[in-house]
């Protein structure tokens, strides 16, 4: 390399001149070791950086790119010729295990091999994948690129596992944008069917004599079509569904027809811009040389590239999708606008996190390795300075002296942390635990009316991820006639999840996990459908999760082996013997965070205003109708704290985050401001029930001391614990009595202890 730059250091450098003349439009700037300072660039290549290898050549390239042109964004490029062909894309696979190993394992390994991505000063942006241009259902692409919606799947899970290997982004390129033409699509003007040998402004669907044909699945699957919905058989133009493919590619389909019919629950009315950014792409490049793209090129003006053009209007004009937050110039650094709390409040970080954030072990209690003072801190700065859609965390009033700020402000934190102390930090758990015991029927009634339903047969069944005692996680958010509340997420029955947290007692339940029937199938795990169960006996004294080596395990939690289940694992198993009453597929929305976020709906909600917003962008600012009411769907925040993450398609980033470990937080700030802050009634015994009143009640009278009247003579930490347990400011609610009331007000003193405030 440095041969070749000695070579071409005379050589002159030119750039573009708009004063030029139409023969010459650049002109010279200057030789090239001048302008790029040949000599620093020669002495940074050396051996040790660019060896004498396929490794060297390819450093040799991103040196080269990077130090001749540093503001310009690069990739190295793949295709799904990887592994061998492209034919792997229409299989259908049991879930991600098995794209992984019958797919991206070879191409991730390989990349990694060649040392494209580095973890050096060269490193390329972002990495390219190239899924040929041609529209899938013209002559040139549908031998092997007639991609149904399983194809697209698999296409992107390629994506995300190789680009998840090597922590890059990725660039969809050559997509190609036809779509599927339906029976009540407008097709006039630009968007008219071609006739003839007319050769632009119309949509040459299907193949002629003449001309190829430009219909395919990609933009309908990636902008979505309500005119398709889940019915594609009774929507789309018959002479699209009659395309006649190669069955020996397809799985033995040998129309479009065929070919849309093997993937039957597919919603095409849903865009699938969100499933390609969980996928880590950052971009997606329409079209080519001779297919579909965004505007009419020179040898493709019959494309219908009208309709896409269209689609992307409509997603701009609705905000797109934000892929990281963006910090405003304005945005306070200071925890809140009183310096003195601030102050108090930092200072705090080795005593809360030494001596209040405890969990118990079963002989001691010992600081949580999860929850940490100075990531609430974190977490608190951003709700209550930045918030959500114009909701905050509320410390105090501005109008309040700076002395009561500071006593408002302390409760309110006191009384966040005093549920969160009992509901999780006790358990040193972010996920939910396997609690079900028949044991407990004596003195857990939920428990004993779960056994007599039917609810679960055997001890810590392993279907307790769909829901403990009766409940079904997944069905949070749907009314009577079984349609879904309109922030619920969707249901995933493809999510493969495992829990990263559970409980560490001798025996205690491995990690929550869900799976699709076909993986544990696949796996032999299944009996009559169904998993199984945890068995607490056996003893994994001197085995390898005992040790103080052992790594928590990151492999899915059904394919763990016997005693490596869990860093500290001193006894039990999984026992796969079809004991669980309901299989585990889509039931991923267990219970996470320091107040248990659980459910599609509130995940739903979680998601839409401080993540990766998933509801239809149709229904943003309208009233939906849902349980025998109205509900407003408001706008996503323009701006989302969390705009890189997607809590619908993972829920478990909320305890798994290692780039957000204030997540878990703010999970739970997140239902406090909508469920405690904002609690209302307009009727009975509640009717006046107000957060900010009863809070500033009980600090105004010398914290409870003085002349107290909380309504209903319900003492203010009882009140918020009746809401956050049982869903009424009360220690008696419809849903039942108060759970663990005294613990929870002994939490509440102890905490305000560390804050200097001794109450009674």
């Amino acid at each position: 390399m440095i041969v070749a730059i000695d070579a071409e250091k005379d050589y002159l450098v030119k750039k573009y001149s708009a004063t030029a003349s139409n023969t010459s439009k650049t002109v010279d700037v200057d030789r090239l070791e001048v302008v790029y300072q040949l000599d620093t660039i020669k002495a940074k290549i050396t051996d040790a950086n660019i060896k004498n290898n396929i490794k060297g050549w390819v450093q040799s390239q991103n040196f080269m790119i990077k130090e001749f042109a540093p503001d310009v964004a690069f990739g190295w490029v793949i295709n799904l010729w990887n592994p061998g062909s492209a034919h792997w894309v229409h299989k259908q696979y049991t879930g991600e295990r098995d794209v992984w190993d019958n797919a991206s394992r070879s191409v991730a390994l390989f990349v990694k091999w060649i040392g494209a991505y580095e973890d050096n000063a060269y490193r390329p942006d972002f990495l390219t994948f190239d899924k040929y241009e041609r529209d899938g259902f013209g002559a040139a692409g549908k031998p092997s690129y007639a991609f149904s919606s399983r194809a697209w799947d698999n296409y992107l899970m390629y994506v995300k596992q190789i680009t998840d290997f090597i922590d890059t982004p990725a660039m969809l390129w050559q997509i190609p944008g036809g779509h599927m033409a339906t029976k009540s699509e407008d097709l006039t003007n630009d968007s008219s069917l071609c006739t003839n040998n007319e050769s632009s402004h119309c949509f040459r669907h299907l193949d002629t004599s003449t001309h190829g044909g430009h219909s395919a699945s990609g933009g309908s699957y990636f902008m979505g079509d309500k005119k398709i919905g889940s019915h594609p058989a009774d929507t789309i133009r018959q002479d699209v569904l009659d395309i006649a493919i190669s069955g020996s590619h397809y799985n033995g389909a040998t129309t479009v027809a065929d070919l849309l019919d093997q993937d039957a629950g597919h919603n095409w009315g849903n865009d699938e811009l969100r499933h390609s950014v969980f996928a880590n792409a950052f971009a997606i490049l329409w079209g080519g040389g001779e297919t579909t793209g965004s505007v009419p090129i020179s040898t493709n003006k019959t494309g219908g590239y009208d309709w896409l053009k269209k689609k992307i209007v409509a997603y701009q004009n609705q905000g797109g999708i934000p892929l990281y937050h963006q910090t405003e110039a304005s945005s306070s650094t200071d925890l809140t606008t009183v310096a003195a709390l601030n102050t108090e409040l930092n200072a705090l970080t080795a005593k809360m996190n030494d001596e209040i954030f405890l969990f118990n072990t079963g002989t001691s209690w010992v600081p949580s390795t999860i929850y940490k003072w100075e990531d609430f801190l974190e977490a608190l700065k951003a709700m209550h300075n930045t918030g959500i859609s114009g909701d905050k965390y509320w410390l105090f009033d501005e109008t309040d002296s700076d002395e009561k700020k500071q006593q408002y402000a302390k409760v309110a934190i006191a009384a966040f942390l005093a549920q969160s102390m009992q509901e999780t930090i006790q358990y040193d758990a972010c996920d939910e635990n396997s609690w079900q015991f028949f044991k407990d029927a004596s003195v857990s009634p939920p428990i004993r009316d779960s056994i007599a339903n039917g609810d679960f047969t055997v001890d810590q069944p392993l279907d307790a991820a769909c829901g403990q005692v009766g409940q079904v996680y997944a069905n949070y958010g749907i009314d009577s006639h079984g349609v879904d509340n309109p922030y619920s997420c969707p249901k995933t029955p493809k999510m493969e999840v495992t829990a990263i947290t559970n409980a560490k007692y001798y025996g205690a339940a491995g990690p929550l996990f869900s799976a699709p029937d076909s993986v544990l199938n696949g796996l032999g795990l299944l009996v009559d459908g169904k998993p199984g169960r945890w068995e607490d006996s056996g003893d994994c004294a001197g085995r390898p999760a005992t040790a103080d080596s052992f790594k928590n395990p990151t492999a899915e939690g059904w394919v763990r082996s016997d005693c490596k289940i869990y860093k500290g694992q001193k006894a039990g198993s999984f026992v796969w013997d079809g004991s669980s009453v309901k299989s585990i597929e889509g039931c991923g929305w267990w219970g996470r965070g320091v107040i248990q976020t659980t459910g599609r709906e509130n995940f739903g909600k979680l998601n839409h205003f401080i993540g990766r917003s998933h509801i239809d962008k149709a229904l943003i600012n309208t009233r939906v109708d849902w349980a025998n009411t109205s509900i407003e769907v408001k706008a996503p925040p323009a701006n989302p704290l969390y705009a890189d993450m997607d809590l619908c398609a993972n829920p478990e980033l909320i305890c798994s985050s290692t780039e957000h470990k204030e997540i878990k937080w703010i999970a739970g700030l997140f239902f406090w401001m909508n469920s405690v802050q904002a609690y209302h009634q307009d009727s009975g015994k509640y009717a006046n029930w107000n957060y900010q009143v009863e809070l500033k009640k009980y600090v105004d009278s010398n914290f409870g001391k003085d002349n107290y009247q909380p309504l209903n003579d319900i003492p203010f930490i009882h009140a918020i614990s009746g809401i956050v347990n049982r869903g009424c400011p009360d220690v008696t609610c419809s849903a039942g009595d108060l759970h663990a009331k005294s613990e929870r007000a002994n939490n509440f003193k102890k905490v305000m202890n560390s804050f200097g405030i001794t109450i009674d």
